[in-house]
C-alpha cells in the first residue's frame, strides 16, 4: 500500500521499520523542532530524524487544520494514513481523505481509557490487564470502530516503559496483518467507557493523604512523583507498600518510611534535584530524615 504516517516519538519507530519494509512510505507528519538541551537548539523528533536518513519526505505543519495543509495530504494518492502517537487533531478533511482512512494504534483496551494518556491511567487505575487496539479515526476521541485487539496482562512492577516495550511488537504484527487482510472495523461498545486525560504537573507532587498503594501506583505511571524536603523536590522512583499506622505525610522511623491516608510507603530510590537516582542506603547517608520528619510541606 501507499501510506503516510503520522507520529512523533523514538517508541513509534518499530512500526515504521516495519512499514517501510513492506509498503510504499509517501510522507512523515509529525511534531516540528523543539528547544532542547542546555543550549536549546531546535532538535528534531525521533521520527524526524528516522525520515532524513531514510530520504522520506518530512512535513511539520503546526496544524492540520489548513486547507493548504489537507490539500497536500490528499493529493498524494495515499491509500490509507497510520497515526500513532501523533498528538495532534486530525480533522475530518484528513480523516476522510484516504481511500482506508487513518488507522490508529491505541494502547488500550476500547472503550476504557480513550484518550491522551492510556498507559499512564492504567497503570494508576490498578487495571490488571491493558492491550493495543487497532482503529479506525472518526471524529470523536478514540471512538472510531476497532479493527481488533490484543491484550496483555499488567505486572506488578509494570511502568509505562515496560507496557510499551510489550506492547509495541502486538502493535506491529496487528497493524501488518491488516494491511495484508483488509477488513472492515467493528463499532465500538459504549459500555465501560472512560477517559485518560493528559498528565498535568500539579499531579507529580506526592498527596499523602492517598493510600500508600494509590501514591506506589502513581508512582510508578508518572515517573515523576516528588516531595519536598529541606525546599528541594526529592523524586520517589521505586517505593514499597507496608502495613501500618502514623500521622499522614510523616516518616515513621529514621529510614523513609512514611505514614499515607492508609498504609506505609517505604522509599526505595530517590532522586534528588540535578543529581542522579540513589538507593535509600545512600541517599540516607548524606541526608538525614529523622522519625516524625513532615514530608507535605510543599515551601
Amino acid at each position: 500500500m501507499k501510506l503516510i504516517f503520522m507520529g512523533t516519538p523514538a517508541f513509534t519507530l518499530p512500526v515504521l521499520e516495519a512499514l517501510s519494509k513492506k509498503h510504499e512510505l509517501l510522507a512523515i507528519y509529525t511534531r516540528a523542532p523543539k528547544p532542547a538541551g542546555h543550549g536549546m537548539k531546535l532538535t528534531k523528533s525521533a521520527v524526524h530524524e528516522w525520515g532524513d536518513a531514510h530520504n522520506i519526505p518530512v512535513y511539520t505543519p503546526a496544524t492540520l487544520k489548513e486547507e493548504l495543509v489537507q490539500k497536500e495530504i490528499a493529493d498524494m494518492g495515499a491509500d490509507a494514513i497510520i497515526v500513532y502517537a501523533y498528538a495532534m487533531m486530525i480533522p475530518t478533511a484528513v480523516l476522510n481523505c484516504t481511500p482506508k482512512g487513518c488507522i490508529n494504534i491505541h494502547p488500550s483496551l476500547l472503550p476504557r481509557w480513550r484518550g491522551a494518556a492510556p498507559m499512564v491511567r492504567t497503570i494508576q487505575a490498578g487495571d490488571n490487564e491493558t492491550g493495543v487496539s487497532l482503529m479506525r479515526l472518526d471524529e470523536g476521541w478514540d471512538t472510531g470502530p476497532v479493527f481488533g485487539q490484543e491484550k496483555v496482562a499488567i505486572a506488578p512492577d509494570e511502568t509505562p516503559e515496560s507496557l510499551r516495550d510489550k506492547l509495541n511488537p502486538l502493535a506491529v504484527d496487528m497493524l501488518m496483518n491488516l494491511l495484508d487482510n483488509f477488513y472492515e472495523p467493528t463499532p465500538q461498545s459504549e459500555m465501560g467507557a472512560c477517559y485518560a486525560p493528559k498528565v498535568e504537573k500539579t499531579e507529580f507532587l506526592i498527596d499523602w493523604s492517598l493510600t500508600a498503594s494509590q501514591i506506589e501506583r502513581n508512582i510508578r505511571a508518572f515517573e515523576k512523583c516528588y516531595f519536598i524536603l529541606n525546599g528541594k523536590r526529592v523524586k520517589v522512583l521505586k517505593a514499597k507498600v507496608l502495613d501500618g499506622t502514623g500521622a499522614t505525610g510523616t516518616t515513621i522511623d529514621d529510614k523513609l518510611q512514611v505514614a499515607c491516608g492508609k498504609g506505609i510507603l517505604d522509599l526505595e530510590i530517590l532522586q534528588k534535584e540535578g543529581k542522579n537516582s540513589t538507593s535509600k542506603h545512600d541517599f540516607l547517608l548524606g541526608t538525614k530524615v529523622p522519625k516524625g520528619t513532615n514530608l507535605c510541606a510543599i515551601n
